[in-house]
């Protein structure tokens, strides 16, 4: 690959000196795609390009001259040609340097000096921009030439370091290369598939050469490192690792390293805390040996940290040391290892390299220094969000720390006052490791573990709340709802004007109910924390003031949503939600008030002003009022479809003189609806108070009697035989339900109609004096009247009565 440039007479217009340039370069472009042709894969070889796309001028060239002229002079080096070529290529860019000075530097000529100067600019910007064009060109030439010779002083040296050094700077001029076409591609230049063949055809073998480097470098790594529980031994890879940073790679074998070692050592550390099994102190051995392959050559030194330990068996320690102080003392130990088998990787395994510590220690404990690109806390979210690795050991290892060093059992204010001295403790040890590891560059400046180490007061406090939580969370999940305890006091009714009762407070009292074993233990559970606060610092207290109310809304929201269907569905279920509500309503009228006088510390002072429950009344109320007030809803359409969908037709029925179907399915439907309200009065009787239970089942007796009545009162015509089957069916219907219910806002007026209908109208007349017929209007029992008797002059004279009644 040799172009030639012509020689160009001084006297030659510039114009001349650009084309004889562009043909130059248009020779030095198909040498390249020949070059890559000779030396690519197979699918680049088929590539045809100087046949289909010549330069003017050049239709009688032979293409392969230049080329051929290379290989005869220089041979077949491909480093020798493609110096050759860069040689050549600067000629061309000096040449089209003193094209474009002497275009710049030329006057005008020609009488018009005016349409001379016009005619010269034009000129010079268009040569200008062939110039422009050549040069970036001539440059994208020199950068792939000087991209093939390093990449082919890289495949033949001897030496791998070497050969990995000269492989990155071939990557280094293609990514230049690469750069150059992509500016092209956005200005839209035309013919740039002959750049793409020519990138291809040194991407393809740049990638096998550095894949097979890598490859090797990283087995060269693994063959000269072991981890073991006990020991880790190394021979020196140094060289690799020359090779893995010329490459800027390393990131796979290295993250390979930090998971032996978390598998190896760090888990089963770790794992002997959770255990509860503590190390004690550490011996160390450390040694170096050469071993021998030959008489004269030598594999290098082997390296080897050796470690071992004695554990302490938590439940052997004395009783009156403080299992978290033990614990702590624990870690500390453990910390010391880790530091020294850091410290070991640092120089002997890693060779102090700095970017690879970077690598694994941010792979073990986190995130690196750098600060993240995206500051999301300029929009008020937290940083660590995004890109944020707290690493395989560090995560676990401040999760172990928050179970074994921060107590989260009862403590008694004398062993709280301790936590401070707990605390200073472990931020030694802390800072200590921390700042070997971040001097090593194995441990990010803004580590978690500082952090950990702050404020152990609050952090107990944090511990205690959740493990109150996690109690509550037990009770509600894991008991059987359905399980129920007799609570509050019976409250016999008195006369009216009695409703202070014998000592004046029983309308304060809770009426006796059943509520669900799970509130009991709850409302206790509530009770216990409350009292804990009591005792407690004001950290503490405020705390576990926090933590009651939130016992509170855990039922709220779990018991809903764990048993929807069953509360939709089972009136038992739905009247044990309403009374579990209006227990806690109950207690929270007063719980605030009683505990409010208990905080007598002169630290609690806030706690005496602001402790209270009596906000969550309402929404326990509003809780029982819709639980039960649902199924009540469910439990009439119910009744609907038992009693009122089969009695549509019984006010036209009522016309006939016998026995009709409609009338037995009157019967047929009171039956049906008696029985239903059976079931719910067994499953309410021993669940509701007894105020709730006859509200509830007079609300449904009434709904039954409802269905009846509207059908009697809109019939126009009843006869007698109707009347008398009509008196017979309300009878046995109050029979029947007396056991339900003792009476209910309609059960005078469904009395009142059946005696009605059987009676005549002198007994009706008498029976209006006695006030049987109060709870029916005057027009209601006008309208049965005219329904039920004849034209007659007593029914007259009784229909006036009622008119006037009607009237006043």
């Amino acid at each position: 690959m040799n172009p030639t440039i012509p020689e160009l007479p001084e006297e030659d217009d510039l114009q001349t000196r650009i084309k004889a340039l562009q043909k130059a370069v248009w020779k030095a472009t198909e040498e390249a795609i020949k070059s890559s042709q000779n030396e690519e894969p197979r699918h680049f070889k088929s590539t045809n390009t100087s046949t289909t796309d010549s330069y003017p001028g050049t239709e009688n060239d032979d293409p392969n001259i230049s080329f051929a002229l290379g290989m005869t002079l220089f041979g077949q080096e491909t480093t020798v040609v493609e110096r050759e070529v860069q040689k050549k290529l600067k000629q061309i860019e000096n040449e089209l340097q003193q094209v474009v000075l002497a275009q710049q530097t030329q006057e005008p000529s020609g009488e018009d000096e005016d349409d001379a100067d016009n005619a010269l600019e034009e000129d010079g910007a268009a040569l200008e921009a062939q110039a422009a064009k050549l040069t970036h060109q001539i440059a994208f030439l020199k950068e792939c030439s000087k991209a093939r010779s390093l990449l082919d002083e890289a495949t033949f040296h001897q030496e791998w370091i070497q050969s990995a050094a000269l492989l990155a700077k071939a990557q280094t001029s293609l990514a230049s290369a690469e750069d150059m076409v992509m500016l092209a591609e956005h200005a839209n230049a035309p013919h740039l598939d002959k750049a793409h063949i020519i990138l291809e055809s040194l991407r393809v073998p740049i990638r096998r050469k550095r894949g097979d480097l890598v490859t090797k470098a990283e087995n060269m790594v693994r063959s000269c490192i072991t981890v073991s529980p006990q020991s880790l031994k190394v021979r020196s890879p140094e060289d690799a690792y020359k090779v893995l940073e010329s490459l800027e790679d390393g990131m796979e074998i290295v993250h390979r390293l930090a998971d032996d070692l978390n598998r190896e050592v760090f888990q089963p550390l770790l794992e002997s805390h959770r255990n509860g099994t503590s190390s004690g102190p550490w011996a160390f051995r450390e040694n170096t040996v050469n071993e021998a392959i030959g008489v004269r050559q030598t594999k290098g030194p082997m390296y080897t940290l050796e470690w071992s330990s004695r554990t302490v068996d938590i439940d052997r320690i004395d009783e009156s040391d403080c299992i978290e102080e033990t614990n702590i003392m624990a870690w500390g130990q453990t910390l010391t290892l880790i530091r020294k088998i850091m410290a070991f990787v640092q120089e002997r395994v890693l060779v102090k390299r700095s970017p690879l510590c970077g690598m694994i220690g941010k792979r073990l404990f986190g995130k690196s220094s750098k600060p993240n690109a995206i500051n999301l806390e300029a929009f008020g979210l937290r940083s660590d969000l995004i890109s944020d690795d707290t690493g395989v050991v560090m995560k676990p290892m401040i999760s172990l720390m928050w179970d074994t060093c921060i107590p989260s059992a009862r403590w008694e204010p004398s062993q709280v006052a301790n936590l401070s001295g707990m605390e200073e403790q472990l931020k030694k040890v802390v800072e200590s490791f921390e700042q070997e590891m971040t001097e090593r560059n194995f441990l990010a400046s803004q580590s978690p573990l500082p952090d950990f180490c702050t404020d152990f007061e609050q952090k107990h406090a944090d511990r205690r709340r959740a493990e109150i939580l996690g109690v509550a969370r037990d009770l509600l999940l894991n008991n059987d709802y359905h399980n129920t305890k007799t609570v509050g006091k019976e409250i016999e009714e008195g006369p009216d004007d009695d409703v202070l009762g014998e000592d004046g407070m029983s309308i304060f009292e809770f009426h006796q109910c059943a509520i669900s074993i799970t509130a009991s233990r709850l409302h206790e559970l509530c009770r216990n924390t409350m009292d804990e606060a009591v005792e407690s610092s004001a950290v503490l207290a405020r705390m576990l003031y926090r933590t009651a109310r939130e016992i509170l809304d855990l039922f709220r929201a779990m018991i809903p949503a764990t048993h929807v269907s069953e509360v939709a569905q089972i009136p038992r279920t739905a009247a044990v939600l309403h009374n579990d509500c209006v227990f806690f309503a109950h207690k929270c009228l007063t719980l605030g008030l009683e505990y409010k006088e208990k905080f007598t510390k002169s630290d609690q002072g806030e706690l005496r002003r602001m402790c209270m429950f009596v906000d969550m009344v309402p929404p326990f109320r509003e809780l029982a009022n819709k639980s039960l007030g649902e199924i009540i809803e469910k439990q009439q359409f119910i009744l609907w479809e038992l009693v009122g969908s089969r009695i549509k037709l019984l006010g036209d029925a009522m016309r006939e003189n016998e026995d009709v179907a409609e009338w037995t399915d009157a019967e047929t439907a009171l039956t049906a609806g008696r029985n239903h309200l059976r079931h719910l009065s067994q499953a309410w009787k021993t669940i509701l108070s007894k105020e709730i239970y006859t509200r509830c089942m007079g609300h449904l007796v009434d709904t039954l009697f409802n269905f009846y009545l509207d059908k009697i009162m809109e019939a126009k015509d009843i006869s007698e035989p109707a009347s008398h089957f009509v008196s017979v069916l309300f009878q046995n219907a109050t029979r029947s339900m007396s056991d339900l219910v003792e009476r209910s806002p309609l059960w005078d007026r469904f009395t009142a109609v059946g005696r009605f209908m059987g009676m005549n109208l002198a007994d009706i007349q008498n029976s209006l004096s006695e006030g049987v017929f109060r709870s029916v209007t005057a027009q209601e029992l006008t309208r049965l009247i005219t329904a039920t008797f004849d034209r007659s002059e007593r029914r007259e004279r009784l229909l006036k009565v009622l008119s006037t009644q009607q009237q006043r």
